[in-house]
């Protein structure tokens, strides 16, 4: 007899917390004392999860390792050299004398091959990263070099354990950008990771119904460095240890030479730079188009603008007139004072209560 969920709550509730003998929830409900003793007795309520009871299979199933590790080892050979079902079926009526149809073979190698393929896909988050392992993702981001505005690809490496980040800018993705980018980054931690995590293999190679085929150079790279290397979904970018944060920070655009603009650390300019720009101002050249090829504000074009052309220096300091001075340094000191007066006041209060 199935009992229905509802009732089990019933069950369970009138025994804990309902103070009703389990004798009169059975009369109540027209259950068998033995029913309501098992589900209020019961410590898990889960339901069993829905694993299909294995099917016997008479004919392939004395074959199952034999063509398992035919699979496996087709994993290292090249695509066209791999086993077929058909070629598979052949081998047994060949080889082994098997007697079953050919159609179970095809389900046999089907289903590997798509349990194969979901356990390289499997979408989910390490919460724990052990030391040694690295984290490698690409990422776009516009660049002004030399005054052209650049469209480029942004490496970005990530250590989940200490969470350190680094960040190499190239022309491409391609697998010689790639392994050049890792080198630089191994030269400025000093040691190369034990494995190397990818997103997809579009960098180190190709990927294939799930499986991964490394490009020779990326092989090389790996052993040289003496690394390993797995890969996520394809689908699941920029997921790893805030690599979308550090993303982020420079999609806003980098600033001249080159380099990266992010929100928490502000840019800075040499004052050569500045002059330069106010001298593009003065010569004619109109503010919108400084600031959309140099990536500034208008703000900030405009106090450019009025420091130098006002004492020729672009230093707020040197652009404000004594009297300002001087009252800048009277509110320093004026702090000082009132941040000695607090301490004065707290220890006032330390030697009161002794």
């Amino acid at each position: 007899m199935t009992v229905p969920l509802d009732v089990r709550n019933d069950i369970r509730w009138m025994d804990a917390r309902g103070g009703v003998p389990r004798a009169e929830i059975a009369r109540r409900l027209h259950l068998s004392r033995n029913t309501v003793a098992h589900y209020a007795d019961m410590n898990d309520m889960s339901p069993e999860p829905p694993i299909p009871a294995h099917r016997v299979r008479p004919a392939i199933d004395p074959h199952i390792d034999w063509i398992d590790s035919l699979l496996e080892a087709d994993l290292s050979a090249p695509r066209k050299q791999r086993h077929t079902a058909k070629r598979i079926y052949d081998r047994l009526v060949e080889e082994r004398g098997y007697k079953g149809s050919y159609s179970s073979v095809q389900r046999h190698v089907r289903r590997w091959r798509l349990e194969r393929a979901a356990g390289a896909g499997d979408g989910y988050l390490e919460l724990e990263w052990a030391p040694g392992t690295a984290q490698a993702d690409y990422g776009n981001f516009e660049a002004v070099v030399a005054g052209k505005r650049l469209h480029l690809k942004l490496l970005v490496v990530c250590l989940p354990h200490s969470n350190a980040r680094y960040a190499v800018a190239g022309m491409s993705q391609r697998s010689e950008c790639m392994c050049a980018g890792l080198a630089e980054v191994f030269g400025w931690i000093g040691r190369a990771p034990r494995e190397l995590v990818l997103d997809n293999a579009t960098e180190a190679g190709r990927r294939v119904r799930g499986e991964v085929t490394e490009s020779q150079l990326s092989s090389l790279f790996r052993a040289h460095y003496r690394m390993g290397s797995r890969y996520c979904n394809p689908y699941l970018m920029w997921l790893m240890c805030g690599l979308a944060t550090l993303g982020w920070t420079v999609s806003r655009g980098p600033t001249e030479g080159g380099s990266m603009a992010d929100p928490k650390h502000p840019r800075h300019f040499t004052d050569d730079f500045k002059r330069q720009i106010v001298s593009l101002y003065n010569a004619g050249k109109p503010p919108s188009e400084i600031m959309r090829e140099y990536d500034l504000g208008s703000t900030t074009l405009r106090r450019w603008i009025n420091s130098i052309n006002a004492t020729g220096s672009p230093h707020a300091a040197d652009n404000r007139t004594p009297e300002q001075n001087r009252i800048i340094e009277l509110e320093r000191e004026n702090k000082r004072l009132r941040m000695e007066v607090d301490v004065l006041k707290q220890a006032a209060l330390i030697f009161a209560r002794k």
